[in-house]
């Protein structure tokens, strides 16, 4: 996940946006108590929203407290307490920051490649330990590797296919939070999506920088730039949709207007946010 979850924060309540911001400081702080400081390097909003997910689809009832923060000395941040639901988010964005890593040893050019190796060298003690956890999580994240670099070999394919193993995964991350059967179809329909939406808004994001670059871009392997960037919008509003639909059939009632914010508002203002960016390019 690369950091296109966003809370649409205009919409929501006050108490909401109270929720939103303790959750994402508990977040860092169960990333530093587990990890180590230099760790919370990983955090993202995607994984804030995985959080929030998981407290809410798990019933783990959040417990807030007051903590000193380093970023804020002078003033203590209202945060959520270390639970279950806490812990597994901080494992899983350790797994997916560490093979994000070594997805971007592959793209990179000799020095970049050489800080890439770097930290992919310091994250690998603490990528072990989340792997022990979260072992078969860890497992779907190193098959996304070996398929996306195939995938990414193949020429002028549709956007759907480049985006199928980043999508595979984000749904088998999500279908393994529950054993019952149509519960499993639906989290590994609203992961799939997600994942899918990721992935193509990270494309949406670089193409500037790729098209300088000359890295795999799935929306440069369109003739026409206007015409696939059209293409990329409809697909990413698409799985927003179907995203949301799925959500939608998941039992969640505590905390669902933060994710409905996320999900409905949240994704679509942030995919304008990247097309205002890139306008100059295709207009």
């Amino acid at each position: 996940m690369f950091g296109y979850v966003l809370p649409d924060v205009l919409n929501l309540k006050v108490y909401e946006e109270k929720i939103y911001r303790a959750t994402y400081c508990g977040l860092c702080k169960q990333i530093k108590k587990r990890f180590g400081g230099f760790y919370c390097l990983q955090l993202s909003y995607d994984i804030t929203f995985l959080a929030l997910f998981l407290i809410c689809y798990f019933k783990d009832k959040p417990v807030f407290e007051k903590k000193i923060c380093k970023m804020h000395l002078f003033k203590k941040k209202l945060i959520v307490k270390e639970n279950p639901s806490l812990k597994k988010a901080a494992d899983v964005g350790l797994i997916l920051f560490y093979f994000k890593l070594k997805d971007n040893i592959s793209d990179c050019k000799f020095f970049k490649k050489a800080f890439f190796y770097f930290l992919l060298l310091l994250f690998k003690r603490p990528y072990k330990k989340a792997k022990k956890s979260e072992g078969e999580i860890a497992g779907f994240a190193k098959t996304l590797i070996k398929e996306q670099t195939l995938s990414e070999k193949e020429k002028n394919m549709p956007l759907d296919y480049y985006a199928h193993p980043t999508s595979k995964c984000v749904g088998n991350i999500f279908k393994s939070f529950s054993k019952e059967k149509e519960e499993k179809e639906n989290l590994y329909r609203m992961g799939y999506m997600l994942g899918k939406y990721t992935y193509l808004m990270d494309a949406l994001d670089d193409l500037k920088k790729d098209l300088k670059t000359k890295n795999f871009n799935p929306i440069l392997e369109e003739k026409e730039m206007k015409t696939a960037v059209k293409k990329t919008e409809e697909l990413i509003n698409f799985s927003i949709a179907q995203m949301a639909e799925s959500f939608e059939k998941l039992k969640i009632k505590k905390e669902a207007n933060i994710l409905k914010n996320v999900i409905y508002l949240g994704l679509k203002a942030t995919k304008k946010n990247i097309l205002k960016k890139n306008k100059n390019l295709f207009s």
